[in-house]
C-alpha cells in the first residue's frame, strides 16, 4: 500500500458497445433537431433531443475517445512517428482520468452557447418582433363594423392636428384552423385539436376579391368562382390547386401585397390568405363549414382597421394614443373591439426580452465561471499526476524542448474536443432554436445567425485566454 503509488497503470479497455450507444444516442438527437418541422413541436421535442445529446456526449468522451485512439495506435505510419507516439500513447491514459471532467466542460460550454445566443437573438431581434406583430402604428379589431371609430380616428386626428396615414379597413374571415396534406386542407375543431398533429396544421383566412383590390389597390379579376388568389407564410407552396374541406380550386396566382395587410397574427404554423370571388361565396362556405352551434363563431367575420401616426416625439404620440383610446371608447357603445398600439407592445416586449436577456447573461455567466473551474483544476491535478511522467521522459533521453512540444500538443487536444464538440451541439441545435424563437415573433433567422456567430466567435476568445491562464499552472508543475 506504501508503494502503491509506484505501480504500474492498467491500460483503459475499449469499450466499443458503450461507443456505439454513445454516436446512436448524438445521432438521434442531432436527427430530432434537423427534422423538427413546426415550433410547437419544437418545444416538446427540445428537452428529448437536450437528454440525447448530453448522454452521447459523456459515453463518446468516456469511452468513444479510448476506441479512436487505440484505432489511431494501431496505424503503424500514423502511431510511429516523433509527433505522434508519445502523445497518442500518453492520451489513453489521459482520456481515462479525464474524459467526465472534459465532457463537462462540454456540456457547460454548450450551455452558454445556447443560452446567451438565444436570449441575445431575442433581445436585438425586437424591433423584427414587433414589426411581425405591428405592420402599422394602431390596429383595431372588431366582429361588427368599425366605420364610426375610422370616422372618430380621422376626426380626432384633424382636432389634434395629427396626421394619421397608410389607413386600411378591412373585412374578412376569422382565422381558421386546418389540417394539410400537400394540396387538401381539412376544417378542424380547435377543441379537439391534438398538439402531436401539429406540424400538419395551418391557419386559413378568407377574403373577397373586392376587399383584397381596395387593400393592396390591385385591378385583379376571378371569372370563376373555383379559381383564387393566395398568399402563404409557406417556405413554399408548389401546387397549382387547393382542396379546401372538399371543394376543389384552382390557383390563379400567389400573390405577395398581403403581407403587412395585419390580417394574419404571428403563427407558429404555416398560415394561409384565400383570395375569393365574393363575400356570398365565403360566407356560403362558413356555413357549410361551422353550422353547428359549437362553431358559430367562425361565422362572424373579422374587421380591422390599421393606421400610422406620423408624430416622432414620443411623448406626444403616447399622448395622442391615450386620448385616441378613450374617444374610442365613448364612441363604441356595447361594442366590442381590441385596441393595441405598436408602441405599447413595444415597451412590453422590450421588459420582457430585456429580463430573458439578462437572465441568459447571469446563466451564462454562471456557466463560463463553472467551466473556467473546472480547466483550472484539471491543469492542478494532471500537472501533479504528469510531473513523474514528464521526469522519467527526460532521464531516458528526451530533451526539455521534445517535453515542451509534447507538453503542448497534449494540452492542446484535450481543450480543443470540448470547445469543437460544443460548436458541433450549437450547429446542429441552430434549427430548433430558430423554430423555438418563431413563437416569440423572431422569423429573421439571418439575425439570429449573425448573433449566435458572434456569441460564439466571444466564447472562444474568453475560452482560449482561460486556457492560457490555467495552462500556465500546468506548465510550473510539470517543470519543477
Amino acid at each position: 500500500m506504501l508503494h502503491a503509488d509506484q505501480k504500474g497503470e492498467k491500460e483503459p479497455k475499449a469499450k466499443w458497445f458503450l461507443a456505439l450507444v454513445g454516436l446512436v444516442s448524438l445521432v438521434w438527437g442531432y436527427w430530432i433537431a434537423l427534422t423538427i418541422k413546426s415550433p410547437v413541436s419544437a418545444i416538446t421535442n427540445f428537452f428529448i433531443a437536450v437528454l440525447l445529446v448530453i448522454i452521447g456526449t459523456y459515453l463518446i468522451f468516456t469511452a468513444g475517445s479510448i476506441v479512436v485512439l487505440k484505432l489511431l495506435r494501431k496505424n503503424e505510419n500514423y502511431y510511429y512517428n516523433v509527433k505522434h507516439f508519445i502523445p497518442v500513447s500518453g492520451m489513453i491514459y489521459r482520456m481515462k482520468q479525464n474524459a467526465v471532467g472534459l465532457a463537462s466542460i462540454c456540456i457547460l460550454s454548450t450551455m452558454v452557447l445556447v443560452t446567451v445566443s438565444t436570449t441575445a437573438g431575442l433581445f436585438f431581434g425586437l424591433n423584427d418582433q414587433v414589426q411581425q406583430m405591428f405592420p402599422r402604428d394602431v390596429m383595431v379589431t372588431s366582429a361588427e363594423p368599425l366605420t364610426k371609430l375610422k370616422q372618430v380616428a380621422k376626426t380626432y386626428a384633424a382636432e389634434e392636428d395629427v396626421k394619421l396615414s397608410d389607413m386600411q379597413y378591412s373585412r374578412a374571415s376569422q382565422p381558421l384552423l386546418v389540417t394539410k396534406d400537400a394540396n387538401n386542407f381539412k376544417v378542424s375543431d380547435r377543441m379537439y385539436y391534438s398538439v402531436s398533429d401539429v406540424d400538419k396544421s395551418a391557419n386559413v383566412v378568407l377574403i373577397s376579391l373586392s376587399e383584397y383590390n381596395t387593400l393592396t389597390k390591385d385591378n385583379l379579376s376571378l371569372n370563376k368562382t373555383d379559381d383564387i388568389f393566395m398568399y402563404t407564410t409557406a417556405r413554399s407552396y408548389p401546387e397549382k390547386t387547393m382542396v379546401l374541406n372538399g371543394h376543389k380550386y384552382q390557383i390563379k396566382q400567389q400573390v405577395n401585397k398581403l403581407k403587412d395587410t395585419g390580417l394574419l397574427n404571428v403563427s407558429p404554423v404555416d398560415s394561409y390568405i384565400i383570395v375569393m370571388k365574393d363575400q356570398q361565396q365565403i360566407d356560403s362556405l362558413l356555413k357549410e363549414w361551422f353550422g353547428t352551434k359549437k362553431g358559430e363563431a367562425y361565422l362572424a367575420p373579422a374587421y380591422a382597421l390599421n393606421f400610422n401616426i406620423d408624430l416622432k416625439d414620443q411623448a406626444k404620440r403616447k399622448a395622442f394614443i391615450r386620448g385616441l383610446s378613450k374617444e374610442f371608447a365613448k364612441t363604441s357603445d356595447k361594442q366590442w373591439y381590441s385596441f393595441q398600439d405598436k408602441d405599447s407592445y413595444r415597451e412590453s416586449v422590450k421588459r420582457f426580452d430585456g429580463g430573458f436577456f439578462f437572465l441568459g447573461i447571469i446563466l451564462g455567466t454562471a456557466f463560463l465561471l463553472a467551466t473556467t473551474l473546472i480547466i483550472y483544476y484539471k491543469q492542478v491535478s494532471e500537472g501533479m499526476d504528469d510531473r513523474e511522467r514528464f521526469v522519467i521522459l527526460q532521464k531516458v533521453g528526451m530533451d526539455e524542448a521534445e517535453v515542451k512540444r509534447v507538453i503542448h500538443s497534449q494540452i492542446m487536444m484535450v481543450f480543443i474536443f470540448p470547445l469543437a464538440f460544443a460548436m458541433l451541439h450549437v450547429a446542429f441545435a441552430f434549427p430548433l432554436i430558430k423554430k423555438m424563437l418563431v413563437l416569440f415573433g423572431i422569423t429573421n433567422w439571418q439575425l439570429f445567425l449573425v448573433v449566435t456567430l458572434a456569441v460564439a466567435l466571444i466564447f472562444s476568445i474568453l475560452y482560449y485566454i482561460v486556457y492560457q491562464l490555467t495552462a500556465r499552472v500546468y506548465y510550473r508543475l510539470v517543470e519543477r
